[in-house]
């Protein structure tokens, strides 16, 4: 009987120590993961400041300069495109009922076609 329970207690122990050495076997590698996990929360930090140094030492680059023709060429057709618009409002001014209105619409918009001609004339 004595063979039996020491028997009984000897793989109670087994079974115990068993336990206790898979727990710390889980409890390293769980200590393992998260000092690994640390560690890649630090390099991307690292990473992400390296990043925004290496911005600030050289800006993204501005898009490139035109030449003086394609600025030259720009400009004249954002002027015809006014022009067009200044024709199109002054179509729609000469339909103004009230007189005095119309007449003084018609005014400043021939005045504004005047000088946009002026500019446009000199980019040609």
């Amino acid at each position: 009987m004595l063979r039996l329970e020491y028997s009984k207690r000897e793989k109670t122990l087994q079974l115990e120590t068993e336990e206790l050495d898979h727990k710390k076997r889980s409890q390293g590698q769980l200590a393992k993961l998260t000092t690994t996990k640390e560690r890649k929360k630090i390099e991307l930090e690292i990473a992400q400041l390296d990043q925004q140094i290496a911005n600030v030492k050289s800006p993204p680059k501005a898009e490139p300069r035109l030449t003086a023709e394609e600025q030259r060429t720009k400009d004249r057709e954002a002027c015809e495109a006014n022009l067009r618009k200044l024709r199109e409002e002054k179509q729609k001014a000469i339909k103004i009922q009230d007189e005095d209105e119309r007449v003084q619409r018609v005014n400043a918009i021939d005045d504004t076609i005047h000088r946009e001609t002026e500019r446009w004339s000199k980019l040609l």
